[in-house]
């Protein structure tokens, strides 16, 4: 079994969830859209693999908006996405990857009434999909539910997940452990976080004290994930 996972930049590990997949027998891939070289000029063309290779697709997270017009590879991934929804192949999309889902689903994607930067709690429509609790986020935008699409998670601030056909979109970070967070810190993470008056100190140490629960949680999400989405 083969697993893609499209990381749109380098400073955003697989963490827990690509510990979870592989744990699953899985061998994985990793595709890097926006190389360290390109980081600030992002608007470049990207030949990505070929996604029928795989058994599932997880598309993680990034710094842009999935609504940025110069960024011409958001619009070659939402038409992988449509591609792979057309041979239901099982995808799994996490924040700006759950927003491509839903752009790619005919849904708006814009900015979120206020930022989530730390641990928030989400509250699960379905526990048998997605276990409740804290997870980390780190977004401005949020995704409506796409027609068809069934809501599966959510709190005050946004939509946190739906699932549509075998296709399941997060808002949440399930996959950050202290690695990613202090990537996404130490890379212009601190300004945006302390400009919305974030303790990241406090998040920081909030990472680090409940690094076992949240990989047991998110472990627990990867396999039903694929009970629900793959293994069917």
């Amino acid at each position: 079994m083969k697993a893609l996972f499209i990381e749109h930049d380098h400073l955003s590990p697989l963490g827990h969830v690509g510990e979870a997949i592989s744990d699953l027998g899985y061998a994985i891939d990793e595709f890097i859209v926006v190389k360290p070289e390109n980081f600030a000029t992002p608007q470049i063309e990207v030949t990505f693999p070929d996604h029928n290779d795989y058994d599932l697709v997880i598309f993680l997270g990034a710094p842009w908006s999935v609504y940025d017009e110069t960024l011409p590879w958001v619009k070659t991934e939402v038409e992988m996405i449509r591609q792979s929804q057309a041979i239901d192949q099982p995808i799994l999309g996490i924040c700006f990857g759950g927003q491509l889902l839903a752009m790619a689903n005919g849904a708006t994607v814009r900015k979120s009434l206020a930022k989530e930067i730390g641990w928030h709690y989400v509250t699960s429509v379905d526990e048998t999909i997605i276990p409740s609790g804290p997870y980390f986020q780190w977004h401005g935008d949020c995704f409506d539910t796409p027609n068809g699409a069934t809501e599966l998670a959510y709190n005050g601030a946004a939509n946190q997940a739906f699932a549509i056909g075998r296709s399941l979109a997060l808002q949440f970070h399930p996959e950050v452990e202290l690695e990613a967070l202090t990537k996404w810190v130490d890379n212009g993470g601190r300004e945006e976080a302390e400009g919305e008056g974030i303790d990241l100190e406090r998040v920081v140490a909030q990472t680090v004290i409940t690094l076992e629960e949240s990989r047991s949680r998110s472990h627990e999400l990867v396999r039903k994930f694929h009970k629900h989405f793959v293994s069917r």
